[in-house]
């Protein structure tokens, strides 16, 4: 009885998710221009292809992600560039700066997780060979079990190394305070 009743709450689930995407995907006012249509559209596009982007790329700390994400926002820039801004009806022109202000915000938080990252890069163990890994996994390839161990023997060695010269290091020394949270 409780399968049937998760069973059922699965099918209600995918429904309701179906439907909630149709929805926003259907303009519900037949009165929309294409423009209007079109700028609705973008956005709609934007946000779908950065969730795709999200889940291909999954290690947002990787080289790979900040230069496939910095492509991403470069392309919608230039699509945004493309548009004639001019003959956008005022609506569209607040959806158009609403968007641009969007990817402006991502491009920004994009700088800043670089940033961060590559500020702590060199306490990481190799990261290209940690990449190889992730994506041989992600795309289905069976890894060689002794050479698996190997590499993360080696990545657990490298670890433990850089933690003794990180520790021995003023970095730690030289970084600005984290705000604690007082409770």
């Amino acid at each position: 009885m409780i399968s049937i009743l998760k069973s059922f709450a699965l099918v209600l689930f995918t429904y309701i998710t179906l439907c909630a995407s149709l929805a926003n995907a259907i303009p519900l006012s037949t009165a929309d221009t294409d423009e209007e249509s079109n700028i609705k559209q973008l956005i709609y596009i934007f946000d779908e292809d950065r969730s795709v982007l999200n889940r291909r790329y999954s290690v947002q700390n990787s080289d790979e992600y900040f230069e496939r994400f910095e492509r991403f926002y470069s392309d919608w820039h230039d699509r945004l560039d493309a548009i004639d801004f001019a003959n956008l009806t005022h609506r569209n022109q607040v959806d158009f700066h609403l968007l641009k202000t969007h990817i402006d915000r991502h491009v920004y938080f994009l700088d800043q997780s670089k940033q961060e990252f590559e500020s702590v890069r060199e306490w990481l163990p190799d990261l290209d060979d940690i990449m190889e890994f992730i994506n041989d996994r992600r795309f289905g390839k069976q890894p060689n079990a002794q050479q698996a161990a190997n590499r993360m023997d080696n990545w657990s060695r490298e670890i433990g190394e850089l933690k003794v010269e990180l520790s021995n290091s003023s970095y730690l020394l030289n970084r600005k305070p984290v705000r604690q949270i007082v409770r």
